[in-house]
């Protein structure tokens, strides 16, 4: 993550419990610039992030991009702009969507510099 310029980045490895993550994820969304959820971004019955962004007023952008590997793939922003990433679980694919998507909006929106608050990456487990 440093060598692609991301800093001040926080882990969070959480069960799969949907409160629990709900709380975090209301907490996070006031204080970080953008999330990086990982894994559960399907249709399984513990893939939450679909559901739980657009639960705490995160608008989805967009949900399952027909690539390979990469996919599945979730996206949306607050009102704030504070832009959430639902990665695939997968590290090819995590890896892929990152360089793909994650680190150009990180270049665009900072012209180089680091975001005013903090990064969030935050991995899902089962």
């Amino acid at each position: 993550m440093a060598a692609l310029g991301f800093c001040d980045v926080t882990l969070h490895k959480m069960r799969d419990d949907e409160a629990e993550m709900k709380a975090l994820l209301q907490e996070l969304l006031s204080t970080k610039d953008v999330l990086l959820l990982t894994d559960g971004v399907s249709a399984g019955n513990f893939d939450f992030v679909p559901k739980l962004p657009k639960e705490c007023q995160v608008q989805e952008i967009f949900h399952k991009v027909a690539q390979r590997p990469g996919m599945p793939l979730w996206f949306g922003k607050t009102q704030s702009d504070v832009y959430v990433f639902g990665l695939p679980g997968n590290p090819v694919s995590c890896l892929v969507n990152l360089r793909k998507y994650v680190n150009p909006i990180y270049g665009r929106q900072t012209d180089g510099h680091p975001f005013k608050r903090k990064w969030i990456g935050r991995f899902f487990s089962t």
